[in-house]
């Protein structure tokens, strides 16, 4: 597979004027890697080694942003530990994996001990699927997480696969929102201080999904909802259940006071493949990205823009601005099951996972149109593995906002460079700041420590260390870990 240089990693740092939304502070990203933003920016970094995802996962930070909690298909972590606290079958997680944003964790209105959770769990003996809710309980003293015994709640038993969230009118309780396995019905519940409500809000609009005839996407009902961040509009992305696997995309408004979803538009039908959806922070523009595999040609990815602002079926759909189309050839490695991913993140841009390399691709500007939204690939270079997915998570929260217009912004690289990769000896580390260097094993084991000064290159002899991957970590006030991976020959 085709793979972004690593003897000269850097990290990415965007430099703006707005408060972060601290609750989607930290992003880890499947598989190893992290995003974290704070109001000084981004930056990206290696994840805790050995850590196993699948490319569902959703994550939470504390209002302040340090990251609680974090799953997957069939675990829960902690954040400060990376511990797992939930898992399948011990717990109401999903017992079998879906694919794409299956889990979702929320605030408990007026509680910052609790934190709500929601997942889907699928089953492969039928073609239904159930959205079910827990809580988890965090421990005064210790400042630990655990599930709360015996909150397991079962929502409805016919959901399709994705779920999202809503910040309600009234400035303190959630609406999450789910989408009938068949049919036309949205589900959304409501979560106050007093628990969720299991008697959804109920509206039948937009276009029904088609009767499920293939087992696998029958049983995953594989597709996308997101909402804009002001929590007004909502994008369902279905991928069909017949033979055809076509992908439809609909638009509708939700009213975040009374939970009723109504129908207004539909995109243009794409071809089979895979697929993400995600609003620009205005809500003004719907970014639509689409992968389709053809024997002959390869991969084609393409990512095209909708303007939003008529809320009128023709307008939008004559809108449709190409932003970008890449072909891979047919002997590109594409990792098996990457689904494309497409997140708005707190610093105003959409972050994309594009084409299995190591590095996420930025929309800079998305409240713009066509080519002014500043589409770049191969942005923010991730230094361990690929990146396979995006974290679920609710856009906008009631005890941290994030302002809708875009900061202006500067762009500078912060490096850390480490050559010669591999190494028989000496490994050279230059680092931006004072900070300190650990090298550690692939069991984790320390092997050295340095202090490292401002702009000021570290030499670490490694020449009697045994053969083998080690980690480089650089530790720096205020800044989240930073790693990259070396050779020893």
């Amino acid at each position: 597979m085709m793979r972004s240089a690593a003897a000269l990693a850097s990290v990415l740092l965007f430099v703006g004027h707005a408060r972060g939304q601290q609750r989607n502070a930290h992003w880890p990203l499947p598989r190893a890697n992290w995003m974290h933003f704070t109001e000084d920016g981004a930056q990206a970094g290696a994840w805790v080694p050995g850590t196993v995802w699948i490319t569902g996962s959703a994550s939470i930070s504390s209002p302040t942003g340090e990251l609680q909690l974090y799953g997957d298909g069939n675990y829960v972590y902690a954040g400060a530990t990376g511990t797992v606290i939930a898992s399948a079958p011990g717990s109401a997680w999903p017992s079998v994996p879906s694919p794409g944003p299956s889990s979702l964790f929320c605030p408990w209105p007026g509680d910052d001990e609790r934190i709500a959770a929601f997942a889907r769990r699928s089953s492969f003996n039928n073609a239904e699927a159930r959205l079910v809710h827990f809580n988890f309980l965090r421990n005064a003293q210790t400042g630990t997480w655990a599930l709360e015994a015996g909150s397991e709640q079962e929502l409805n038993d016919s959901s399709m696969n994705p779920l999202t969230a809503v910040a309600h009118a009234n400035g303190t309780d959630y609406w999450i929102i789910s989408h009938g396995h068949r049919g036309n019905t949205f589900l959304a519940y409501r979560l106050t201080a007093q628990g969720v409500d299991p008697a959804p809000v109920i509206s039948q609009t937009g276009p029904a999904l088609p009767m499920a005839t293939n087992s696998y996407n029958s049983i995953n009902r594989l597709g996308s909802l997101v909402a804009s961040y002001s929590g007004t509009q909502l994008a369902l992305t279905n991928m069909s259940t017949d033979s055809s696997s076509v992908i439809s995309c609909d638009l509708f408004q939700f009213n975040s006071n009374t939970g009723v979803v109504s129908y207004y538009s539909s995109l243009p039908i794409l071809s089979n493949g895979v697929h993400g959806t995600e609003f620009s922070p205005d809500a003004t523009k719907l970014y639509q990205m689409h992968g389709a595999w053809a024997s002959d040609f390869g991969w084609t990815i393409t990512l095209r823009q909708f303007d939003l602002t008529s809320q009128d079926a023709v307008q939008i759909a004559a809108s449709a601005a190409l932003v970008r189309t890449e072909l891979y050839p047919p002997e590109y490695d594409m990792p098996d099951g990457l689904g494309l991913r497409i997140a708005s993140a707190p610093d105003g841009r959409i972050y994309l996972v594009w084409n299995g390399e190591n590095s996420l691709s930025v929309i800079n500007e998305p409240n713009l149109p066509g080519a002014a939204c500043n589409f770049v690939v191969d942005q923010v270079p991730l230094p361990n593995t690929i990146a396979a997915a995006l974290p679920n998570q609710c856009k906008r929260y009631h005890d941290s906002e994030l302002p809708l217009g875009l900061p202006a912004t500067q762009h500078v690289q912060e490096q850390l460079m480490v050559w010669p990769v591999p190494t028989d000896g000496v490994l050279h580390v230059r680092t931006p700041r004072p900070g300190q260097l650990r090298i550690a094993d692939a069991l984790g084991r320390t092997v050295a420590t340095q202090l490292t000064g401002e702009n000021s290159t570290a030499y670490v002899d490694l020449s009697l260390a045994a053969p083998g991957a080690y980690a480089v970590q650089w530790l720096a006030p205020g800044s989240p870990p930073v790693c990259r991976w070396v050779v020893k020959r």
